[in-house]
């Protein structure tokens, strides 16, 4: 059996300045600029994807079912080798999705036409740290990210587990994440207690939202599926940070953090306000290679 989530949709309202990051080959790399007036379109662009295609490091097998096995896909993904995000305690990596490019019935379908790319993210340290970032701090993170687990699944049938996740909102995750981990520390510390359940989540998982802050406190953002950061209101200063992760390969829940974020003589001051977690729906979807084969029927005369 396979299980899907049911996520929200995301926005982009929210950027914050950049550190400086680690340099990463280009795929344009021995191309120059003359080259890209003059020579045929055809050999530039086998010459880009070519280096493009070797930076792939893993990809992820897609969903098999043997009623439809010799079919093409619906999708590939595939990942970059992870590297540090040139902020404290973060990697970085870029996924490719390559969709079929012409619709594969009368219908359509969501991935026609689809080569996308997205930069996902993976915490695997402090990330609230006011030392300056100096080149052995580099140094050590890049190792970390070297060693920071799979960018995306090896397999869509495997049992889904700690990968990159999804951002969107800004430019950078960054102040999102400060946040986050301002109120995981506080309810571990017991310096921050201003979070609920809601009520589904009250309702459907009584044990663990009996106490909302120590359920919190279970939370760890290396184990972060996605990131949203929007504005609520009118206030320039208020913002919402909406982050799901799991605390097991079936438990997934969704912390929704209000935060008031604003520069002071050149000082960032934010101020972590009240949170709320739901839990996230799971559902089972049968895989076809569950099924039994169809059998074939008595010959008919025409």
């Amino acid at each position: 059996m396979r299980s899907a989530i049911l996520v929200a949709p995301l926005s982009a309202v929210l950027a914050f300045p950049a550190m400086a990051q680690e340099p990463v080959p280009s795929p344009l790399e021995g191309i120059t600029t003359a080259q890209a007036r003059s020579l045929p379109q055809a050999e530039l662009a086998e010459r880009a994807f070519r280096q493009v295609a070797g930076q792939m490091q893993t990809m992820t097998r897609p969903y098999l079912a043997r009623a439809d096995e010799n079919d093409p896909p619906l999708e590939l993904v595939f990942a970059t080798a992870p590297v540090q995000a040139g902020d404290f305690g973060q990697c970085m990596a870029t996924v490719v999705h390559i969709g079929q490019l012409r619709a594969p019935d009368e219908q359509g379908m969501m991935n026609e036409g689809t080569i996308a790319t997205e930069i996902v993210y993976k915490v695997v340290g402090d990330v609230d740290v006011e030392a300056p970032w100096t080149d052995d701090q580099a140094a050590r993170l890049t190792q970390l990210c070297r060693d920071a687990g799979p960018v995306i699944l090896a397999d869509a049938n495997a049992e889904a587990g700690s990968t990159f996740f999804h951002f969107s909102g800004g430019r950078l995750p960054k102040i999102a994440l400060i946040a986050l981990q301002r109120a995981i520390r506080g309810a571990r510390t017991g310096s921050y207690g201003d979070v609920a359940c809601d009520r589904l989540a009250a309702e459907e998982a009584g044990d663990a939202c009996r106490d909302p802050r120590a359920l919190l406190a279970r939370f760890d953002l290396a184990n972060l599926i996605r990131v949203d950061v929007s504005r609520p209101g009118q206030r320039e200063t208020q913002y919402r940070v909406e982050a799901d992760l799991r605390t097991s390969p079936r438990d997934m829940w969704r912390l929704t953090l209000d935060m008031d974020l604003s520069v002071v003589d050149m000082r960032r001051d934010l101020r972590v306000g009240r949170s709320e977690i739901s839990r996230i729906a799971t559902f089972d979807v049968p895989d076809m290679s569950d099924l039994p084969l169809p059998q074939p029927g008595p010959a008919r005369r025409p």
